[in-house]
């Protein structure tokens, strides 16, 4: 083997391992956690593989691993991601990922005593510092009791909190180019046009008379099909009336 032939195969013996290595699952995934429906990359970058177990001398767990080890909870936040942003309560800084979050919490490990009931919540786990946070999380997240209702027409949409329903107001029914107001004008072209049809119809074709009765409109077409009619008539009188006269003498 020549040495460039030898580059190639050492080339290529590289790029296959590289592949491999990229393929091979997280060890840490196949070990503690079998959620077939969740893709291993997905965990990942959740949990990477280097995550530490404990953070301190005290053996306090990380946030992400305590969810990382509830097989429902992890579940649920790797399926239902929130929309949007993060922020911290605390400090207002803003996250771009829920782990991000968590893990400012653990850095200054700050104290939410208050945990979520429910048991695929992940706030069962992180929990709230104020018990009115909590309150007002289990009623909006896992409550079926909607008390505030939307009274705009064609709308019916019902809400567990009051500030939900004047947020749905102002992003939807407040906004001109919402889904919901293009659907509703949308709607109501159509309506127009279909009641369209039928008054050109009695505008063209009928003409209101003196008793209140429509009659219909004659067109200028027939108009001129009856002038041809009453001269043919008449030149058919004056025929008949030149033999008549011719007879009788």
């Amino acid at each position: 083997m020549t040495t460039e032939q030898n580059i190639v195969h050492n080339d290529h013996e590289d790029n296959e391992h590289q592949s491999q290595k990229r393929a091979k699952p997280n060890p840490i995934i196949e070990k503690e956690l079998n959620l077939s429906i969740i893709h291993s990359e997905e965990l990942s970058k959740f949990i990477p593989n280097d995550f530490p177990t404990t953070i301190d001398e005290n053996g306090r767990i990380p946030l992400r691993r305590q969810i990382f080890n509830d097989k429902k909870v992890l579940r649920t936040v790797l399926t239902k991601p929130k929309k949007g942003v993060y922020m911290c309560n605390h400090c207002d800084k803003i996250f771009n990922t829920f782990g991000e979050l968590l893990d400012h919490f653990d850095e200054f490990n700050v104290k939410r005593p208050h945990k979520c009931s429910f048991d695929d919540c992940p706030w069962k786990i992180v929990g709230f510092n104020r018990i009115r946070q909590l309150h007002r999380h289990e009623k909006s997240v896992h409550s079926t009791e909607k008390d505030f209702k939307c009274n705009v027409p064609n709308c019916n949409k019902k809400f567990g909190r009051v500030d939900l329903l004047n947020r749905h107001i102002k992003s939807v029914h407040e906004n001109k180019t919402s889904r919901f107001n293009k659907k509703m004008s949308k709607e109501q072209q159509q309506q127009q046009q279909q009641q369209q049809p039928s008054s050109d119809y009695n505008s063209s074709n009928d003409e209101l008379t003196s008793g209140g009765e429509y009659s219909p409109v004659v067109s200028s077409s027939s108009i001129d099909q009856q002038s041809q009619q009453q001269r043919r008539g008449s030149q058919y009188k004056h025929t008949i009336k030149f033999l008549t006269n011719s007879d009788d003498k």
